[in-house]
C-alpha cells in the first residue's frame, strides 16, 4: 500500500503552520528586546518635552521626534529579523521542493527531480509573491507604519492626560512580568505574529506550485509510453476544517485547478489552507490507463461472469471506474471525502452549526436553500447579513 499523497501534504502543512507560529514568535521576541533601549530614550527625552507648553510647535517636533527614535532603534530589529526570517523561508522552499519530490518518487511515474533549482525560484517568492493581498516589502512597511503610529499616539496620549514618563513607558511597552503584553504594542506583537504566520503559508504554498510546474515541464519533455500516470498534475485547495475555518477556505475547500491557477493560500491573514499537486487521475480516475492492466477484466471477475453479463454498459462503466479508483487508492492514495466542508460541517451538532453561521445564516443552510458559497462575496469577504438581505439571499 502506497503512502496517502494527500495525507502527506496535509501532514506538511501543519509542520509549516508550526513554523509559522514560531517565527512570529521569535519577531514578537525581537520586538521585545528592543524594549531596554527604546525604554532609556523615552525617559531620557520625555522631561525635555514636559517643558515646553502644552500647544507649542516646538513641544509636537520633540514628541514626533522622540516617537522616531524609538521606531529606529525597533525598526533596526525588524530587520535584523527580516534577514533571519527570509532566510528560514528559503529553508522552507527547499524543503518543500525536497519533499515533493520524494513524495512523488514514490509514485508509479517514470519521472525525475525538476531541472528548475529551487535557488532561482526563492528570490522571486521572496521578491514578488503576493501573500493575502501583499508583497513581503508591503507586509513589512505596513507593519512599521503601524508600529510607528502607535508609538506616537501612546506617547501623546499619555503626555496629554499629565503622565508620568515612568507611567507613559509601561503604558507603552507594557511590563516584562507581562512579557510585555500589557501595554500598547501589544497590537504590534500580534500584528508580527499575523505577518510570521501568513507569509510562512503563502511562500509554502507557492513552492509547491512552483514545484508543481517544474516538474510537468520534466514530465512532458518525456517520450509518451514511459510513465504509468500521466504526470500531467493539478493542484487541490484544502482548508483546515474547524470551528476557525473561514467562510472562503469552507467555501472553496476540495476545489482542484490547473497548476497556476486560481486562488492561493493565504486567502486571508492567519489563513491555514494548503494547496498541494496531484496527479490529475486522482481527480478525473476514469482517465486512468495503466499497461498491462486490464480494469475491465478485473471488473468482471470481481462481479462474476454471469452477474457481469446481465449488466448495463452503464452498470459496467460504473464498476470499471470502482477498480480505477482502488488502483490509485493502493498506489497513489485519494482525496479524502471529507476535505469538502460542507459534508464535515453537515455531521457537526446542530449547536456547532448555528454558532459558526449565526441564527439566520442557519436556518438557510438547513433548509437546502443555500450552500456555504452564497455567503461569501466574490472578493472572498464575508456579505454581511444586511448585504445577503438587499441580494435577496436572505
Amino acid at each position: 500500500m502506497a503512502s496517502n499523497l494527500p495525507d502527506q501534504y496535509i501532514r506538511r502543512q501543519f509542520y509549516v503552520i508550526g513554523l509559522g507560529n514560531m517565527l512570529g514568535d521569535e519577531f514578537v521576541r525581537e520586538l521585545n528586546d528592543s524594549n531596554r533601549d527604546s525604554r532609556a530614550i523615552l525617559l531620557e527625552m520625555l522631561p525635555e518635552i514636559f517643558d515646553k507648553r502644552p500647544l507649542s510647535r516646538i513641544r509636537a517636533d520633540k514628541l514626533e521626534r522622540l516617537a522616531d527614535e524609538i521606531a529606529k532603534v525597533r525598526g533596526e530589529r525588524i530587520t535584523r529579523y527580516r534577514d533571519e526570517f527570509e532566510k528560514m523561508l528559503g529553508v522552507l522552499v527547499r524543503g518543500e521542493y525536497q519533499k515533493s519530490n520524494e513524495t512523488f518518487s514514490k509514485l508509479p511515474i517514470d519521472e525525475e527531480e525538476p531541472d528548475e533549482d529551487p535557488a532561482l525560484i526563492i528570490p522571486l517568492l521572496l521578491a514578488n509573491g503576493i501573500y493575502a493581498g501583499g508583497t513581503i516589502d508591503e507586509w513589512f512597511d505596513s507593519f512599521k507604519a503601524g508600529d510607528r503610529t502607535r508609538i506616537g499616539l501612546a506617547i501623546s496620549q499619555g503626555v496629554a492626560n499629565n503622565e508620568t514618563p515612568e507611567a507613559i513607558a509601561t503604558g507603552l511597552f507594557g511590563t516584562k512580568a507581562q512579557k510585555f503584553r500589557d501595554g500598547a504594542l501589544v497590537t504590534s506583537q500580534n500584528s508580527a505574529r499575523m505577518l510570521a504566520r501568513t507569509v510562512t503559508a503563502g511562500v509554502a504554498n507557492r513552492a509547491r506550485s512552483a514545484w508543481a510546474d517544474a516538474y510537468q515541464k520534466t514530465i512532458g519533455a518525456k517520450k509518451k509510453g514511459q510513465m504509468v500516470l500521466s504526470g500531467k498534475l493539478l493542484e487541490v485547495l484544502s482548508a483546515i476544517l474547524d470551528s476557525k475555518t473561514s467562510f472562503r477556505c469552507a467555501s472553496l475547500s476540495g476545489n482542484t485547478y490547473a497548476v497556476g491557477v486560481g486562488p492561493y493560500p493565504p486567502l486571508h491573514p492567519h489563513c491555514r489552507s494548503t494547496r498541494y499537486p496531484i496527479p490529475s487521475e486522482m481527480a478525473h480516475p476514469s482517465t486512468l490507463k495503466v499497461n498491462g492492466v486490464d480494469f475491465s477484466k478485473n471488473a468482471r471477475r470481481r462481479v462474476g461472469g454471469k452477474a457481469w453479463d446481465s449488466q448495463s454498459v452503464a452498470q459496467h462503466t460504473a464498476e470499471v471506474l470502482t477498480e480505477k479508483k482502488r488502483w490509485l487508492e493502493k498506489n497513489v492514495g485519494a482525496l479524502p471525502e471529507s476535505m469538502d466542508f460542507e459534508p464535515w460541517f453537515a455531521r457537526q451538532p446542530k449547536t456547532f452549526q448555528r454558532d459558526y453561521l449565526g441564527k439566520n445564516r442557519f436556518a438557510r443552510w438547513e433548509s437546502g436553500d443555500l450552500n456555504m458559497g452564497d455567503f461569501v462575496a466574490p472578493s472572498g469577504s464575508r456579505y454581511t447579513i444586511a448585504q445577503l438581505v438587499n441580494k435577496g439571499i436572505l
